[in-house]
């Protein structure tokens, strides 16, 4: 087990950024920068001792730093789509940074993935641990409230466990997230057949600007239906030859705050099977079709569209305008907390 910290380099307000390096009697490595509390590497135990990173990312800060796509990065104060970059509080409407067309994406232009996060004080007993905290002024991107924020990485037996906390001093939304983009065969090549299980029989309706309308659609005979193990460039409905794009958001099956099951991928090039199990009562689906193109990754890896796929355990879209949603408001007093974990193990690859 060790836990070793360098400087990375500096942001362009020459600011530093710090790599955390964890690492477990059982193999397994997380690499996490304080710039946006991204996780930058997550090497997985293979055959003969070799190592397998299984997500996107950089070499260096500065790809970090000019990246668009949030690899890696910790998702706040809330993850997907605000429609209308507004919502309505306790009598009064709040305005937040619109970023994507007309919409609020991601905690806006400057949101916690581009923020310069601080090491909490840790023990000897944090070998295995990142902790790291932020602290969101209120107004900040037009969010109401001080907000104090923790992300914890923590290396367990099959894997990496992601924990969240939060609290505030005046009513504000949240709902946290990760972004990373996985790839089960290490290379950044297409992942498009890799295999999906979400354990949900719905997704919201999305319109074009991938705003829910508040309607539920089963997923059955759908492109969306990942419902069996299903490949991500075609679902088993789809018989077009042409792969499926999916941004789509499932509702799961075991609800909220019990830590659960929420889906599965494997690879079958590599042998490699992920389970993500989460407190959160849904996942995003997004098969990274718009991944920029041409970008020079880890190793020299290039990146563009369907390199890694991501699958966000979070709380429904624009919560903040669909009151028949779970509520995102944490009010001062009560504490916002989420575990999400990513579990690793080999099976049997196909004949």
């Amino acid at each position: 087990m060790s836990h070793n910290k360098k400087c990375w380099g500096t942001t362009e307000q020459g600011v530093d950024v710090h790599l955390h390096t964890i690492s477990n009697e059982g193999g397994f490595e997380a690499c996490v920068a304080t710039y946006g509390a991204t996780l930058t590497k997550l090497k997985v135990p293979m055959s003969e001792g070799r190592k397998l990173d299984v997500v996107l990312g950089f070499d260096q800060l500065t790809g970090y730093l000019q990246d668009k796509n949030y690899i890696g990065s910790t998702i706040g104060r809330t993850s997907s789509r605000i429609s209308g970059a507004t919502f309505n509080l306790l009598g009064k409407q709040y305005f937040l940074d619109r970023n994507e067309r007309d919409n609020h994406l991601h905690g806006g232009e400057k949101g916690f993935n581009s923020r310069i996060w601080t090491e909490s004080t840790t023990t000897a007993s944090s070998n295995q641990t990142i902790k790291l905290s932020y602290e969101s002024p209120d107004s900040e991107g037009g969010y109401p409230g001080n907000l104090k924020v923790y992300v914890t990485y923590t290396l367990i037996e099959n894997g990496l466990r992601i924990s969240y906390k939060a609290e505030t001093d005046k009513p504000t939304p949240v709902n946290m997230t990760a972004h990373p983009y996985f790839n089960l065969d290490g290379d950044g090549k297409d992942a498009g057949n890799h295999e999906l299980k979400i354990f949900s029989d719905h997704i919201l309706y999305f319109d074009e600007n991938l705003i829910p309308n508040g309607e539920f659609i089963p997923v059955a005979g759908t492109n969306a239906d990942f419902s069996e193990f299903s490949p991500l460039n075609c679902s088993t409905t789809n018989t077009s030859g042409h792969p499926v794009k999916h941004d789509c958001f499932y509702p799961l099956n075991s609800g909220k705050d019990k830590l659960s099951l929420g889906a599965l991928a494997r690879s079958h090039s590599s042998g490699l099977e992920m389970e993500i199990a989460t407190t959160q009562c849904g996942i995003q689906l997004y098969s990274g079709d718009y991944l920029s193109k041409n970008t020079v990754g880890k190793q020299g890896c290039i990146y563009g569209p369907r390199s890694g796929f991501c699958l966000e355990p979070q709380t429904h879209p624009d919560a903040l305008n669909r009151p028949e949603f779970p509520s995102i408001i944490l009010h001062p007093g009560n504490i916002y907390e989420h575990i999400t974990e990513y579990r690793f193990r080999k099976f049997s690859k196909r004949d």
